[in-house]
């Protein structure tokens, strides 16, 4: 391993720099709004750290990340704290050279924040244990405004039985007919109430948890409450009723519900509705409106009072045609045709109107089909009294006819109305209609509705609709839903398809059916008349009306064919409406206009993922003239893909990267106002990271005039632009001018990250952080972006510098690079071929390191010592593809053995704070043919040595470390004839490894050292070592010796008196112990010898004292062990018995003999105390208690004698010498008496023989004197 390696192998920790910055994205939000922190975080180092990074971020209290949110940095997922107040990410790799920007985003939406409400969040930044940055705690406060409201509907009227009541089922449950908008008198309408608090209104503050809210819904006079609904009752109960002047006031008190139910909700704070049923007075007259008003009051989570708007609810009682209220009579409703008045969207005034005016081909041109009931204008009665039905209209359908040389632009419907006999009334029931539409090459509509369930429509742009390409030759409403009297009105912006010139004319006819009269009709209302196509009478009879005018019949029914007054006037309001469209003259413009847009965009910004891209291209409106063969073409940047299948949409992936789409258009031919649009399913890379991105959209036409809105007026500027066609987007040599429409996108992107390294590469394509290279070869450093970096890179920055002796980090000059040997540019940088075009080089130079030049001004490379890489424009670079960059160097001639030459970057991109990573460093090496210059050269060396000192037997270290370094050089020499090298002998530069002796542990328990690191000299095969001194364990000895003794006591029976002197037996054992000095563990040894022998014993010959045999003629041997106790064994003698003489006559008595002073009783030797047995070996017979028999301690009687026998409950006397024991725990079985005041203890059996020897001494002395007289 070379001398670099295995320095950098050593290295336990490098400073690495950090930049950590937190702000919040809006100081103040609304409730509801989500709150964003944005993070930017910047690791620099050129040296790897061993340390584990770790960044701590403290979260909002009682807020929550929003679910969609990727919170990986650098492929690291953080853990959140149970608390989930914290995350932590631990980077266990080396992260030098990351930067991040991350995004955290917390709903508020459901946590119910009083206004004022702050969240806070900060973040901490460590290596190691070490805290290397902190930010200040960054805050949003949360504002909150109550916005209540309350909703007042009338939905429906109840289903009534024959005689006006409400239809029940079984249940009691009524049926609404929700179709019916009012009601005649009689009828009972349900109203639906709803407290409005919408989650989604930004700002909104809930309702304060349990306090009341205050439901208050006020009816008008001409109506009356009937019920509650049972649903609203079961929830609510019933309200509080109050009347007044015919007016109801219905009151409910609600308890607003719990802050869980509101987090809960999910459109509206409160759910529920209130339905009540009000009936309309029997004396409201027909077409009286009845207003209803609601409103709530209520407390919000603020602690303040909310009052609401009032909600009003309008209908117009309607007639009560089964009672045959019939109307004033007024003008019948007929159809009318209204053309345009002027090519600028302007309808003519009046329906008979017919203007015709002259417009040019970038006209907007108005028309209006106005439909009406016609005769059709009779009420249910009619049709109640007839067999065939209920309504006066059965069918209705209008069919707008249109000018083959017309686009249909937009299209509205206007609010319908009903009209019966001759009054316009509300409607009782909303009108809903289909639409289909008929092209210019069919003969039949097409089958599927473009519109379906139509009412009403706003001014809506057909093309997405109708495909103008083709022609649009009919429009055709069927009316699915036809109230009474129904009228319609329906408008149309129409322009001129191009290259037309002449008249344009539309009309339409009106298919309608139903009652009229008594007869069942269907007519067709055209600009030929309103002529009758069936015709039945109530006797099922075909009429004879059949083909005929209905406008030719009189009041009475009477036809009258020469009574054309009726049928001319309405005649003329059906007739054809024209334009005349004339051509421009030759001079006039044509303007071409494009734009391109994405569909799924947030607050603007474009969503990366699936998407839309909308590509439109019109004639604008500017425009007096038509172009013909457009053609368009779009390019997508690198990280957008198209997914479509279009079939006029070609792709095309290009060399660098980006895709050309080519749009055949199926209207090539477009006319002033008139536009292609065309949605394109893409994808964009979410992967990349882009913070914009450009869409280009090219077009080109065949009219060589053709301009572009700007020219025509400044006002009507857009972005597209007239350009020269110098990259051939057509690939037709004859275009010369394209019109362009380059449009920048920002994304909507949540993170930015790069995570850069420099690398290096040697004459033999290796690639790595470090490799290997020879003097005066070429080589060449490169950089990388991880895989978890932004695949696309803007707003790029790249700073390099030259490998320079002493040279430092470009981030923190305190940071030593390492560079040791001389390398030189050799030529300029080489860019990735993606990049070419996209970025920039520029120098800096010895003569100037501070101005960086362009590649042009730079004439020796080698002059070279940094260079900086900027992108031009918004476009961006393909991270993966920086592999691909070549700074080439060439080493120095005179690069010696084992030097190096590092480089470093410093990059920033996407808005990231600028960081600088590992460097990339060449080796200098022999190499197989290599050589590291003439003349002498010198490699160096270091090698480490340490010395350890350990115990022997754990192994643990017990005294500190001893490193020693040394560093030696050689000289190395060629030889210029034979190309030999030749070795010089390795020097020692520093102290080296002296003899180092090893320390004294005696004091903590150890024996000498195993020995001493001696002096070692340095050679060529000296590599790091570590010498390993143990130490052995102290161990003290000690003799531990037990004697256990046997003493036999012969003693008088009666008296206990001792009658000869003891015997002691004695046996001796010993053992050798040992502790150890480290960790004091003692040993004890085994005894020697393991057992011993009390020899036989033979009891004296005590006759001569007048005494018999003793009770035991010899004490038997016994064999003892160290565990053995000391023991007491007593011998006893009897007095010989002594046989009396026949008593001779008393003799005269003699004067008595004073008796002698009586011998003093000798006192007893104390008797030896039996010594502690030792703790029995695990192998010693258990203690069970019934086999251990204590022996028994000597007592002392008052006259000296010792007793050591025992008594049973018998009498007997029981000798010690049956109860030797290896115990000494256990008493004696019988408790010693104790003689009155003395406290001495005695036996009854050596009572009594006190008193015979007294007795006995008194006859000895009786008899004495006998003798002497």
């Amino acid at each position: 391993m070379s001398v670099f390696k295995e320095a950098k192998a050593n290295i336990a920790a490098t400073v690495v720099t950090a930049k950590l910055d937190l702000s919040a994205e809006k100081a103040t939000i609304q409730a509801g709004e989500t709150a964003t922190f944005n993070l930017k975080l910047s690791v620099s180092g050129i040296n790897q750290t061993m340390n584990e990074q770790r960044l701590v971020i403290d979260l909002p209290v009682g807020f929550k990340l929003t679910d969609d949110q990727d919170l990986t940095i650098d492929g690291v997922t953080p853990t959140l704290s149970t608390d989930g107040t914290q995350l932590t990410y631990a980077f266990m790799t080396p992260i030098n050279g990351l930067s991040i920007s991350k995004r955290y985003v917390f709903n508020t939406s459901n946590y119910g924040a009083v206004n004022g409400t702050t969240m806070s969040m900060a973040a901490q930044y460590f290596d190691g244990d070490t805290q290397l940055q902190a930010t200040d705690e960054q805050v949003v406060t949360i504002t909150s405004k109550a916005v209540y409201g309350v909703t007042d509907r009338m939905v429906g009227v109840l289903v009534l039985n024959d005689d006006g009541t409400p239809k029940l089922d079984a249940d009691g449950n009524a049926t609404v007919n929700s179709t019916q908008l009012t009601g005649i008198a009689g009828d009972y309408l349900v109203y639906q109430l709803g407290i409005s608090a919408p989650k989604s209104t930004l700002g909104q503050a809930y309702f304060a948890p349990g306090s009341i809210i205050k439901l208050i819904f006020l009816a008008p006079a001409g109506m009356t409450y009937w019920k509650t609904d049972n649903t609203t009752l079961a929830k609510y109960g019933e309200p509080t009723i109050q009347t007044s002047n015919g007016q109801t006031m219905l009151t409910w008190n609600i308890p607003a519900p719990s802050l869980a139910e509101q987090q809960a909700a999910k459109d509206n704070l409160f759910s529920g509705y209130f339905d009540v049923v009000f009936q309309i007075n029997a004396s409201t007259p027909a077409l009286t409106t009845l207003t209803t008003q609601a409103q709530i009051v209520a407390n919000s989570i603020n602690q303040n009072q909310v009052t609401s708007q009032i909600a009003t609810s309008k209908i117009q009682t309607a007639f009560d045609f089964r009672h045959q209220t019939i109307p004033t009579e007024g003008n019948d409703y007929m159809n009318y045709n209204w053309g345009p008045k002027d090519g600028n969207g302007n309808a003519s005034d009046h329906a008979g109107d017919h203007d015709d005016p002259q417009v040019y081909p970038n006209a907007t041109l108005r028309f209006i089909m106005m439909t009406g009931p016609d005769a059709f204008n009779y009420s249910d009665p009619i049709g109640q009294n007839s067999p065939y039905g209920d309504y006066s209209i059965t069918k209705y359908i209008a069919t707008y006819n249109v000018d083959p040389h017309l686009n249909v632009d937009q299209m509205m419907i206007y609010t319908p109305a009903s009209e019966v006999n001759g009054t316009v009334v509300p409607l009782a029931e909303n009108p809903v209609c289909d639409i289909y539409v008929r092209y210019q090459d069919e003969s039949d509509f097409e089958a599927t509705p473009i519109l379906t369930d139509i009412t009403t429509l706003g001014w809506t742009d057909m093309s997405q609709y109708v495909d103008n390409a083709r022609g649009v030759a009919q429009l055709e409403f069927v009316y699915k839903v036809h109230p009474q009297g129904l009228i319609t009105y329906t408008y149309f912006n129409m322009s001129p398809k191009a290259g037309y010139y002449g008249t344009v004319s539309n009309d339409f006819t009106l298919r309608i059916a139903g009652f009229d009269a008594d007869d069942w009709e269907e007519v067709l209302i055209s600009k030929d008349g309103a002529i009758v196509q069936y015709s039945i009478n109530v006797n099922h009879q075909r009429t004879d009306r059949i083909g005929t005018d209905i406008h030719l019949y009189d009041e009475i029914g009477k036809y009258v064919p020469d009574d054309t007054t009726l049928k001319t006037l309405v005649d003329q309001y059906m007739q054809p409406q024209t334009a005349e469209i004339i051509k421009p003259a030759e001079n006039t413009p044509r303007v071409i206009n494009e734009s391109t847009g994405f569909v799924n965009q947030t607050n603007g910004l474009v969503t990366p993922g699936d998407n839309v891209l909308q590509v439109m291209v019109e004639n604008n409106q500017a425009s007096v003239q038509s172009f013909s063969r457009l053609k368009s073409y779009v390019i997508l940047p690198k990280n957008v893909t198209y997914t479509g299948n279009d079939a006029n949409v070609t792709a095309e992936k290009l060399a660098d990267g980006t895709t050309k789409l080519t749009i055949d258009w199926a209207a090539t031919a477009l006319a002033p106002n008139q536009q292609n649009r065309l949605n394109l399913s893409v994808t964009i890379d979410a992967k990349a990271r882009v913070n914009s991105m450009n869409v280009t959209l090219y077009s080109t036409v065949a009219e060589k005039d053709t301009v572009v809105p700007g020219v025509i007026d400044p006002d009507l500027q857009t972005d597209v632009q007239m350009v020269d066609d110098t990259a051939d987007i057509d690939g037709n040599p004859d275009t010369t001018t394209v019109f362009q429409n380059t449009k920048t996108y920002v994304m909507d992107v949540a993170s930015h990250q790069i995570h850069i390294k420099a690398t290096a590469t040697n004459a033999a394509n290796q690639t790595g952080s470090e490799v290997t290279a020879q003097a005066g070869q070429n080589a060449q450093f490169g950089l990388l972006f991880t895989d978890a970096s932004d695949g696309g890179l803007g707003d790029v920055t790249i700073i390099g510098t030259l490998p320079v002796a002493d040279d430092t980090s470009i981030t923190n000059p305190d940071d030593a690079r390492g560079t040791t040997a001389a390398v030189t540019m050799s030529g300029p940088i080489i860019l990735p071929a993606s990049w070419a075009s996209l970025a920039t080089v520029t120098y800096a130079l010895k003569s100037d390191p501070t101005a960086y030049v362009d590649a042009s001004a730079v004439t020796d490379f080698s002059q070279v010592v940094g260079f900086k890489i900027t992108t031009n424009g918004d476009d961006y670079l393909p991270a993966s593809d920086a592999s691909q960059l070549v700074v080439p160097v060439k080493i120095a001639k005179n690069a010696l053995l084992d030097q190096a030459a590092y480089i470093s970057y410093q990059v920033s991109a996407n808005g990231l704070t600028a960081t600088e990573g590992t460097k990339g460093g060449l080796l200098i090496d022999l190499g197989p043919d290599g050589q590291p210059g003439s003349g002498i050269w010198v490699r160096t060396k270091t090698v480490t040595r340490t010395i350890d000192y350990r115990d022997a037997e754990t192994n643990a270290v017990i005294a500190p470390s001893v490193t020693q370094t040394a560093t030696v050089k050689q000289n190395i020499t060629k030889n210029p004839t034979t190309g030999e090298l030749v070795y010089g002998d390795w020097t020692l530069t520093n102290g080296g490894w002296t003899a180092v002796k090893s320390p004294n542990l005696a004091a903590d328990g150890y024996d000498t050292a195993s020995g001493n690191a001696d002096a070692v000299t340095i050679g060529d095969d000296t590599t790091n070592t570590t010498v390993t001194v143990t130490y052995a364990h102290q161990i003290k000895t000690t003799t531990e010796a037990k004697t256990v003794t046997r003493t036999i006591n012969y003693l008088d029976k009666d008296t206990n008196a001792v009658l000869a002197d003891a015997k002691t037996q004695q046996v001796v054992f010993t053992r050798t112990n040992t502790e150890d000095m480290v960790n004091h563990a003692k040993t004890n040894g085994a005894w020697t010898p393991a057992s011993g022998q009390f020899d036989v014993q033979t009891s004296p010959d005590l006759s001569a004292k007048g005494y018999q045999a003793p009770d035991q003629a010899s004490v038997a041997a016994l064999t003892v062990t160290p565990a053995g106790q000391n023991s007491v064994v007593n011998v006893y003698y009897e007095k010989q018995t002594v046989t009396p003489t026949d008593p001779t006559g008393p003799t005269e008595p003699t004067t008595p003999v004073t008796p002698t002073t009586p011998v003093e009783p000798v006192t007893p030797t104390t008797p030896v105390e039996p010594t502690t047995p030792d703790k029995p070996d695990d192998d010693t017979t258990t203690d069970k208690q019934e086999n251990k028999v204590p022996a028994s301690k000597p007592t002392q009687t008052k006259t000296g004698t010792t007793q050591t026998s025992e008594v049973d409950a018998n009498g007997t006397v029981k000798s010690e010498a049956d109860q030797l024991t290896l115990s000494k725990s256990n008493e004696t079985a019988t408790t010693a008496k104790k003689l009155p005041q003395t406290d001495e203890q005695s036996s009854p059996a050596g009572f009594i023989g006190v008193m015979l020897a007294t007795m006995l001494g008194l006859v000895g002395l009786g008899r004495k004197k006998r003798d002497e007289e």
